[in-house]
């Protein structure tokens, strides 16, 4: 027995299917897992016929079914390219259990893991729990992020979530939450040991804390809504109250003043 998966011509799965012999040209009979999938196929159409353990790859036409019986024609073989670049999105679901004590209980979660690995979903109760990066306005499309509105019809997978970024980052302030567009660490050296030395002595908090506010003061001026704006301005200006350092405090402030009331950009501790 042969398993393969049923995709639509873009890429995108829908069913899963049995062959009794492997693709080798010609008419090829596949057995669905029920009827009902079998009369959602168009005859004429084409699809994608992905064999889940022989690696076999192939665009076919559907030319009729009965009952859970499918026929397709071989129309070509895709190349390991195509196979690569496929995401499945495959439903997730399990339970989040609080460790800080902060809340009692557990939280379901029903979430989409991609074949690429990794697990991703937005739930407040994750962000309570200590959650500190997720993702906002994600495209999957080569080139998507060039094209000023999102592409849908060369996506690699479907994102559930289709807020724009100024939504979640506004979304996040309303919770109570920084919003962080931070690389400095990155880009000054400090990984490794030099970071966690950082952490262990609490004299991260003087790099993190104000470069989060300065790089969401950058994106609330070059990009925001006005309502987001307002929100995000309130929240800089109490958060910048909260740096310990009073050194740290006082430049912090006044990059922030920099950045609104100029061009002037990209600064970081």
């Amino acid at each position: 027995m042969h398993k393969y998966l049923i995709l639509d011509e873009s890429g995108k799965p829908l069913f899963r299917a049995v062959m009794r012999q492997a693709m080798n040209g010609g008419v090829c009979r596949a057995e669905l897992e029920n009827e009902e999938d079998v009369e959602k196929l168009v005859p004429g159409g084409l699809f994608q016929l992905m064999g889940i353990r022989d690696g076999n790859f192939a665009e076919v036409r559907f030319l009729r079914g009965r009952g859970e019986t499918a026929e397709f024609e071989m129309v070509r073989m895709l190349d390991s390219g195509t196979r690569q670049n496929l995401r499945i999105p495959v439903r997730f679901e399990s339970f989040l259990y609080p460790v800080s004590g902060a809340w009692k209980g557990r939280a379901a979660i029903v979430s989409r893991d991609l074949s690429c690995g990794g697990i991703a979903f937005v739930s407040e109760k994750a962000l309570q729990v200590g959650i500190s990066q997720i993702s906002g306005a994600s495209r999957t499309s080569v080139g998507g992020y060039t094209e000023e509105e999102r592409p849908h019809d060369s996506e690699q997978f479907d994102v559930s979530d289709q807020r724009t970024l100024d939504e979640v980052v506004h979304w996040l302030m309303e919770l109570g939450f920084l919003p962080s567009f931070c690389t400095a660490c990155y880009r000054e050296g400090r990984t490794g040991d030099r970071f966690m030395s950082l952490c262990k002595n609490g004299q991260i908090q003087n790099c993190c804390h104000p470069n989060a506010l300065m790089t969401l003061t950058e994106f609330l001026t070059d990009y925001a809504s006005e309502e987001t704006k307002q929100t995000g301005f309130a929240l800089i200006e109490k958060e910048l109250q909260k740096i310990p350092n009073e050194k740290v405090r006082a430049i912090a402030t006044e990059n922030v003043e920099a950045i609104r009331a100029s061009n002037r950009r990209d600064f970081r501790f």
